[in-house]
């Protein structure tokens, strides 16, 4: 029987074929890099293979002028000879404990070494380390592109990629932007329209805040209508803009023209600009995963993986400027936006099914049709835990009394007890769709560096 340094060891032989080397190249083709993966295993406890304080990837491989994939083969076969490839893979596992793609590898190939990093630990490492792994992986990308550009000659397909690319992320820019200016009405007009519903608020208080607010709408409508100016934006993107201009200039208006002392005032303001936000900001929530899916950036990879290789400098401390390495970190970008846009997928369709439960919820009958979008429900909540690896997520659905959903008998599916476990339960799932949401926004704002550095290729 075969032991678990056995199982290990053959997943790290067979890293070629399973994932390992690419996931590897991924993780560590990033500006700083090879220095990081060197420092990793020259600092290793129970590795000798490479214990010289002297060895250095660049030169001792003879590896300088190859991409990080070709380079970390070439490591793996190393240690396979050297018989230490458990070691070897534990140094690396605890070197980048909040490494998502890594840790879902030894799940399914090296399960024994999650052990060696808890779920917590992963869960609270995992963010500062996504964030610095784009912020390096965009720095090494526009070290090497501004390296590069004068000695690359793209053809037209190439340029038009890169082209695309560029018009794409302007336009991400501007959705991001519009619906960073929604949030803002959604967290302080809005928020303060609802504060002057109160009953105890002075007429003149109430007056004089109303058209601060409206002020402060007006502000919001000439920040949107900057967004797509000076750009090559689609038709569907400043049609979406202008929508939303009128949508809230018309709210504006009408609040204007009431008695701004009167609560039924603040009332109807908070009424209508708490509808028209939750479907404008879930429209640009869609325009933005769309205008997302249709960056080429995997075709740009391959694109430039395939011109000459310009010869570069020898500079060991340092990345190399190779095309590809440039590349797979391209490949890189679009893989990890894949998955930001899947599980954002997911969370706008629990979003929706929870809004139809809600409804339900508020009238009669029809509990069949709530035992089915629950079930629903349910199994979007497990698709994402699993996708994101978030285990958390699912212990939402232990809170106590949200099984009476599946319930046979009507009186338990819309009792008091159902209906207050799936109020709590829509208050913690909201927050991680918001997490989501905030992931995916903030990946848009990095991703924009990457239009300079593409534009020196033009």
């Amino acid at each position: 029987m075969a032991t678990v340094a056995d199982l290990v060891s053959a997943a790290w032989d067979a890293g070629g074929n399973n994932g390992l080397d690419r996931l590897l190249a991924r993780a560590f083709g990033i500006e700083g890099g090879y220095l990081e993966l060197n420092g990793i295993l020259t600092g290793a406890k129970y590795l000798t293979t490479f214990k010289d304080d002297e060895f250095n990837l660049f030169e001792d491989l003879g590896l300088y002028d190859s991409p990080m994939l070709i380079v970390v083969g070439r490591l793996r076969e190393e240690i396979k000879s050297a018989g230490e490839q458990r070691p070897a893979l534990e140094a690396i596992f605890l070197a980048v404990p909040g490494n998502f793609e890594l840790r879902t590898w030894a799940g399914s190939q090296a399960a024994d070494l999650l052990s060696l990093v808890s779920q917590a630990e992963f869960e609270a490492a995992r963010p500062a380390y996504e964030a610095d792994r784009l912020k390096r992986r965009i720095g090494g990308i526009e070290k090497a592109l501004t390296a590069l550009a004068p000695s690359v000659a793209l053809n037209a397909a190439d340029k038009q990629l890169a082209s695309d690319i560029m018009d794409r992320l302007d336009e991400l820019n501007g959705y991001k932007s519009v619906h960073d200016a929604l949030h803002q009405l959604q967290m302080s007009v809005m928020g303060e329209f609802v504060r002057l519903t109160g009953e105890l608020i002075p007429p003149v208080e109430r007056e004089l805040s109303i058209e601060l607010q409206l002020e402060e709408m007006k502000l919001a409508v000439d920040r949107i209508r900057r967004q797509f100016s000076g750009i090559n934006a689609s038709q569907a993107a400043l049609q979406t803009r202008d929508a939303v201009i009128g949508e809230i200039t018309r709210i504006a208006t009408l609040i204007g023209s009431l008695e701004a002392g009167q609560r039924e005032t603040a009332e109807t303001a908070a009424g209508l600009l708490r509808a028209m936000l939750r479907q404008q900001m879930s429209l640009f929530d869609s325009r933005l995963v769309e205008t997302s899916e249709q960056i080429p950036f995997e075709k740009f990879a391959r694109a430039i993986v395939n011109l000459p290789q310009p010869a570069i400098p020898r500079a060991a401390e340092d990345n190399p400027a190779l095309l590809g390495n440039v590349s797979s970190s391209f490949e890189d970008v679009a893989l990890r936006l894949s998955n930001r846009q899947k599980i954002h997928r997911m969370w706008q369709q629990a979003e929706a099914t929870m809004l139809n439960i809600e409804e339900l919820l508020r009238g009669t009958g029809r509990e069949v049709e709530i035992r089915f979008h629950w079930e629903n429900l349910e199994l979007l909540i497990k698709q994402i835990a699993e996708l994101a690896a978030e285990p958390d997520v699912a212990k939402l659905l232990t809170i106590p009394n949200l099984d009476l959903a599946q319930s046979s008998k009507a009186e338990e599916v819309r009792s008091a007890p159902f209906g207050e476990a799936f109020k709590g339960f829509t208050r913690f799932a909201r927050v991680r769709f918001q997490r989501a949401d905030n992931a995916l926004l903030e990946d848009c704002a990095q991703l924009r560096k990457l239009h300079n550095p593409l534009q020196q290729l033009l």
